[in-house]
């Protein structure tokens, strides 16, 4: 065999052998990139090290160690999450999102995983609201881009809907200083907006509408979403009754 030949071998072989390397290190490696807003303890937040924490970064962590892969968690805003998973520039989100038919037709969502319900929030007190009904006429503070915003929309017809705090501040500075009569969310955010208030809150006893939050994957992710699907189920099953 002459130096030429047995080079050309020697390049194929090397060329063979790299590429085999390379699949099997970027399998080994595979990287999955979870989004979320990370404002919801106990779902899923920063702890004060500057790690993810909470039941939603449990879930897809145990899902993706079974599949022998890493995560990375990156924050983003709530309204720009499912459109990250449905370009392809994340393949998870979680933060409490809630299943809607609308949403279904740009993402997969996962099994429900907790179930809530879409509250409206208001300031303790003789003159304050104590019915939906009461709430007629009255600026009410509501996230445009999530379940609740609908919801307010259908129960709240007469409801003067405010979609954006005013003057840098935050919905608890509303409620504080009466720029809104009642904020409309998920019940889980009761603690994080009576912290922002400063003031004592309360939930109406009606509530809205009921709340199913779940994982989001891509449409053509089924493999993935039934990895989160034994996750959740084994979750759900742990819980009491």
């Amino acid at each position: 065999m002459n130096m030429t030949c047995r080079l050309g071998i020697l390049a194929l072989l090397g060329c063979i052998l790299t590429v085999g390397c390379r699949a099997t290190t970027d399998h080994e490696s595979l990287d999955r990139i979870v989004v979320s807003n990370m404002t919801h303890p106990p779902f899923s937040s920063w702890s004060a090290e500057g790690l993810p924490v909470g039941i939603e970064v449990d879930l897809v962590a145990h899902a993706l160690s079974l599949r022998g892969e890493t995560v990375t968690w990156t924050e983003h805003p709530f309204g720009e999450l499912l459109e990250r998973v449905a370009s392809g520039r994340a393949d998870i989100a979680a933060a409490t999102i809630g299943v809607t038919a609308e949403r279904a037709q740009r993402v997969a969502f996962t099994e429900p995983y907790f179930r809530t319900m879409i509250v409206a929030l208001v300031r303790q007190g003789a003159q304050e609201p104590t019915t939906l009904e009461e709430l007629e006429g009255r600026a009410v503070g509501v996230d445009p881009g999530t379940t609740a915003y609908p919801a307010a929309r259908f129960k709240l017809p007469g409801a003067k809907l405010t979609t954006e705090p005013s003057n840098g501040a935050n919905w608890g500075d509303m409620l504080r200083t009466r720029s809104i009569d009642a904020m409309i969310i998920d019940a889980t955010d009761l603690e994080r907006l009576q912290e922002q208030a400063g003031i004592p809150l309360q939930a109406l006893p009606t509530a809205l509408a009921e709340e199913h939050f779940a994982l989001v994957v891509a449409l053509d992710a089924p493999e993935l979403l039934e990895s989160l699907n034994r996750a959740v189920r084994e979750y759900v099953a742990r819980q009491p009754r």
